[in-house]
């Protein structure tokens, strides 16, 4: 999507209510905070990888992953994810796999029966955990 990035200056958002799994038919993501991510990795690639990927406060990382019949029959991409826009009903983040990739527009939001979805590369997925 030409044009579409965050701002110089990342925006701060809550990020815990889009924190966990979206599950669809063959398909997981999992959100995770990017900072604690970055904590977390047990090995220095994905350290690497994900400092260098920090796109400030409110940052995310997004696991896609086979599940179902799917499981285990690719390696699981990594987007980050960094806050561009928040109103009361959705909060939209830039998204990007590595440096050399366009930002993709991905959108949380809650229905207003609170159940909670993302839209990620043209599907909506309800959250599962």
């Amino acid at each position: 999507m030409p044009g579409f990035a965050p701002a110089t200056e990342p925006l701060a958002v809550e990020t815990e209510p889009f924190l966990g799994s979206y599950k669809r038919e063959g398909f997981l993501m999992t959100i995770a905070d990017a900072a604690a991510d970055a904590d977390a990795a047990a090995d220095a690639d994905a350290a690497a990888d994900a400092a260098a990927a920090d796109g400030g406060p409110g940052a995310l990382r997004l696991k896609y992953e086979g599940a179902d019949g799917l499981t285990g029959t690719f390696d699981p991409p990594v987007w980050h994810l960094t806050p561009v826009s928040h109103t009361p009903t959705k909060t939209v983040f830039a998204g990007r796999h590595n440096e050399k990739d366009a930002w993709i527009p991905v959108v949380f939001y809650a229905l207003t029966d609170g159940s909670r979805y993302i839209h990620f590369g043209v599907r909506a997925t309800a959250k599962s955990a």
